[in-house]
């Protein structure tokens, strides 16, 4: 939520956040990816169109200062 995207419901090693346009999500997943964080960028015809999102699969050692690029990353794809 402090990144600008919605916080996801339930509870789980699978945490998906909403950009909405198609060209955000594949930007923010290709600027993770050259992090070294993989992370899918889920799009039309997968999801309606306007609802893209990227895909984490977390795992319970995940480094805070993992987590913390990830926030910051994801902060320069928030929603205007």
């Amino acid at each position: 939520a402090s990144a600008g995207c919605p916080r996801p419901a339930g509870v789980g090693p699978i945490l998906a956040v909403k950009l909405g346009e198609d060209g955000r999500a594949m930007e923010a997943a290709a600027a993770l990816e050259e992090q070294g964080v993989l992370v899918v960028a889920i799009r039309p015809p997968t999801v309606p169109e306007g609802e893209a999102m990227l895909r984490f699969s977390l795992r319970p050692q995940l480094p805070e200062d993992t987590l913390n690029q990830v926030l910051a990353t994801l902060e320069a794809f928030k929603r205007p």
